[in-house]
């Protein structure tokens, strides 16, 4: 599965410059909503950088600090990173560590019982991503190398970190966080879930809703109202 980091994104790299138009809908939305509605963001041409100071201040107060983000779909929030990270000339060391310690705090979602559960796996694939994957842009050691070391980070300063050590931490809270994640669907889902995770996992990537809508197709041959998932 994709990592809970845009994979693409590297701050000091090269990238085509991406068009408000080419955004989601739901990205495109919140960007009027955080420009207001009359602003000239919503000409499809329009890229960040043409967006006066102003603006840009505004959308990336947005995207690295405001909870307004935390509620929109996973598609939407890696369309904005992308779309607001695009002049990287324009990074400082602050705005760096924020937009890592942005994508560090998806970890707290693994003890929401509401995250839907393609993002629980999807998270912990991050997490826990292969030992050839440490030093790509964003993963998860890099994140935390960034956050914890950065004098300019929004955490206080902890120095160097021992990531192997977090994840072991991270690993012994796992099976509490998938037994809480499935916890709200019903005890036929529960079982598929832990005896065919793998199979589970594959159907959510291939599409997300995939687990709801069983539960309605169930629910609706048995004549049941289900609301669970709405």
């Amino acid at each position: 599965m994709a990592t809970a980091c845009p994979p693409t994104l590297s701050v000091g790299a090269t990238r085509e410059p991406m068009a408000f138009a080419s955004l989601p809908q739901e990205a495109q939305r919140a960007v009027r909503r955080a420009l207001g509605e009359a602003s000239n963001a919503s000409a499809g041409s329009i890229r960040f950088e043409h967006l006066p100071p102003g603006a840009q201040e505004a959308l990336r107060l947005f995207v690295f600090v405001e909870d307004g983000f935390e509620v929109l779909s996973r598609e939407a929030q890696n369309a904005l990173i992308g779309f607001v990270s695009q002049d990287d000339m324009s990074w400082s060391e602050e705005g760096v560590a924020a937009l890592h310690w942005r994508l560090l705090q998806r970890i707290f979602d693994l003890s929401e019982v509401r995250t839907p559960l393609d993002e629980v796996f999807d998270i912990l694939h991050w997490v826990f991503a292969d030992a050839d994957k440490e030093d790509a842009g964003f993963s998860f050691a890099s994140c935390v190398k960034v956050v914890c070391s950065n004098p300019e980070s929004p955490t206080p300063y902890f120095g160097p970190v021992d990531v192997e050590a977090l994840r072991d931490q991270l690993q012994r809270y796992v099976r509490n966080w998938l037994r809480q994640a499935i916890k709200r669907y019903p005890p036929w889902v529960q079982e598929g879930i832990r005896l065919h995770p793998d199979w589970v996992e594959h159907q959510l990537e291939r599409n997300p809703q995939w687990l709801n809508e069983q539960v309605r197709k169930a629910a609706q041959s048995q004549g049941v109202t289900c609301e669970l998932f709405d």
